[in-house]
């Protein structure tokens, strides 16, 4: 899920406002991308922990980037958008250029770590279900904001390494009703991508280091779009099974 958008390709990560980073960044070469050593409990990493995420805020403020909701438990946050080209969704829905859209980001820093022995079926069922309630205060959030009832879908741009991993996040985000709609690639979208990706693998390392990696910086990022009438849909039908079992 794209970290941010919009970056001046002069400066697209904006990291030269912000020095720090440098410095923590040699100190952490030592350690390597997910490397056994680097957790979150060594003084190297909580600090480059709170430098990050001193950067994050800021970018978040530039970018309109928020919180809707104030949990813990929710790992995503929100960015009103514009589709910015024509889109037809699997379910009919058709988006024009100047339509407004949800872009997801991931709260980083309630993001679940990776332990020792890295992405467990406990670890992933943990993300599912904290994904899933992510999407279903998203859900009640815009039903709750009258101001918000042109947008007609929600789109989540994700890093991918391989076309294994593709397939692999393909079918889980099926799962939750996103759908990939892939995009004419052009100068512009790879200089931003590149200042996302690097945005992106700090995030990474301050918040689940053993999850980073170099590569990271070369990946692509790939669109998944659900509508937002399919969004309510979804979690209509669970409430109403929900509420059915309730009084059975």
């Amino acid at each position: 899920m794209r970290t941010y958008c919009g970056e001046s390709p002069r400066d697209p990560t904006g990291l030269e406002t912000f020095p720090d980073l440098v410095r923590y960044l040699h100190r952490l070469e030592a350690l390597h991308c997910g490397a056994r050593g680097m957790t979150v409990e060594t003084s190297v990493q909580r600090s480059f922990a709170r430098v990050v995420f001193a950067f994050d805020s800021r970018l978040r403020r530039r970018n309109g980037v928020f919180d809707y909701i104030d949990s813990r438990d929710c790992i995503l946050r929100m960015e009103l958008a514009r589709a910015g080209r024509r889109i037809d969704l699997p379910d009919g829905v058709r988006l024009e250029p100047a339509d407004r859209i949800i872009e997801l980001h991931y709260r980083n820093e309630y993001f679940p770590s990776m332990g020792a022995e890295g992405a467990t079926v406990a670890w992933a069922g943990r993300v599912m279900r904290l994904m899933d309630l992510s999407l279903k205060e998203l859900c009640e959030y815009l039903q709750s904001r009258t101001d918000l009832d042109d947008v007609a879908a929600i789109r989540a741009v994700t890093l991918l390494r391989s076309l294994d991993q593709a397939a692999q996040f393909g079918r889980l985000a099926s799962r939750f009703g996103f759908e990939p709609v892939p995009e004419r690639d052009s100068l512009r979208r790879r200089l931003s991508r590149a200042g996302q990706n690097v945005v992106s693998l700090l995030l990474i390392l301050a918040s689940n280091p053993r999850a980073a990696h170099l590569d990271l910086l070369l990946c692509r990022g790939t669109p998944f779009f659900i509508s937002r009438r399919r969004l309510e849909e979804r979690y209509r039908e669970r409430s109403g099974r929900s509420s059915s079992d309730g009084l059975s």
